[in-house]
């Protein structure tokens, strides 16, 4: 167990979200975190959905019913700081328009932007933005066949499409590439592995420690 000097060195509660594209790895990073940090994770829970058996004919109701669990997810996150409790998420709401984006088509995309705009402006933002990042080859030939082989995630791990990973990849980078709205650590995961190495963990979480310290001499 690492010491938890990330979240001592920080003179607040703080919530720390992990993003990226499908098969990046955000809930295995956030657990793995979360046992090395002083931490509650909150995950995606994409299995609650009541539309997910119906998801050709109810995909904007499932993609409304994802915006309200993350928008959900962050608040609880944002209330727990305030008893003292350092959250991890492992997905954003903006993670959830990049999805709608992708996937809706231009009638339904509509009516999901406005519904999103109208909820992020109550948002807080996480205080700590974590992004992994891939090439699509990576993550549609090796994360993708591990997760299918592990019987991990939805049956349409079976069956997505390249292109629209390689779009989704696209949207993710543009959105979390060059993240302005708070402080941020870009992880090429093609180049780490959290799992077997722990000095890879260790070298995030010292990155995490020095970004915090940044803030931290800002606020003072």
């Amino acid at each position: 167990m690492l010491e938890s000097e990330v979240i001592q060195n920080f003179p607040v509660p703080i919530t720390i979200a992990v993003v990226g594209t499908h098969y990046s790895g955000k809930t295995t990073l956030c657990n793995l975190l979360g046992r090395s940090l002083t931490c509650e994770v909150i995950e995606e829970r994409w299995s609650d959905s009541p539309f997910l058996q119906n998801q050709e004919t109810d995909l904007l109701p499932n993609q409304l019913w994802h915006l309200f669990q993350a928008s959900s997810s962050l608040m609880r996150a944002k209330y727990l700081n305030t008893r003292g409790i350092n959250v991890l998420l492992d997905t954003l709401p903006q993670s959830n328009y990049i999805f709608s984006r992708n996937s809706l088509n231009d009638a339904d995309f509509s009516v999901f932007e406005r519904i999103y705009e109208a909820v992020m402006c109550s948002l807080p933002m996480p205080d700590l933005l974590i992004y992994l990042s891939a090439g699509t080859r990576f993550l549609y030939e090796q994360r993708r066949i591990q997760r299918i082989r592990g019987g991990f995630g939805p049956e349409t791990d079976k069956t997505v499409d390249y292109a629209w990973l390689d779009s989704s990849r696209a949207l993710h980078e543009e959105m979390f590439g060059t993240w302005s709205l708070g402080l941020s650590v870009n992880v090429n995961i093609e180049r780490v592995d959290f799992v077997n190495k722990q000095d890879d963990l260790e070298g995030l979480i010292s990155n995490m420690k020095l970004k915090m310290n940044g803030f931290n001499q800002r606020t003072l």
